[in-house]
């Protein structure tokens, strides 16, 4: 039986979240306290500390959990290589349209690193299997390491330029199957 968390449970959590997340608005990552969470959740530190275990913490949880309901609300997830363009669209489309998209420009601000690690290491999971060659593995990682360092690049080109960059990047991915 699902055990159902605790409502106070429930409303620290979001309060601490959500002030995090307007202090991440102002703030880089690295300037972000504990007391400043506090002070704006309206918490003490030990209960911000019965949550969490530090700043880097609560970030990494949410950027996980963000990415998860990304990918969860995202049909093609599956479909990188049998239909790479759908997959590519979708990803365009979860990425810049989505109800997340605030709080992925939030969280990995100035961060575009751990934005392309947590993605990586997301996708790589989900694609990989314990009989998963060494060749798949460099193929999975090669793609979807390309994919994010050219979307990364060009992401302030315009729509029609991206409609063109998603149709060649699916074409490249197809010839490397």
């Amino acid at each position: 039986m699902e055990q159902k968390i605790d409502l106070r449970i429930q409303k620290t959590e979001k309060a601490i979240r959500e002030a995090f997340l307007d202090l991440r608005r102002r703030l880089p990552l690295e300037k972000v306290r504990v007391r400043e969470i506090c002070q704006k959740a309206m918490i003490n530190t030990s209960t911000f500390y019965n949550h969490y275990r530090d700043v880097q913490n609560l970030s990494e949880q949410l950027e996980c959990e963000l990415l998860e309901d990304c990918f969860s609300a995202m049909p093609s997830v599956d479909d990188l290589f049998s239909n790479p363009r759908r997959f590519l669209s979708e990803l365009r489309q979860i990425f810049s349209d989505s109800e997340q998209s605030e709080a992925l420009s939030i969280l990995f601000d100035g961060r575009y690193e751990a934005f392309h690690q947590r993605i990586d290491a997301f996708l790589l999971r989900r694609y990989q299997s314990a009989a998963t060659s060494r060749e798949e593995y460099v193929k999975i990682s090669f793609v979807l390491g390309g994919i994010l360092y050219t979307g990364h690049l060009l992401r302030k080109d315009t729509p029609d330029s991206l409609d063109s960059l998603e149709q060649s990047l699916a074409d490249l991915i197809l010839r490397l199957q």
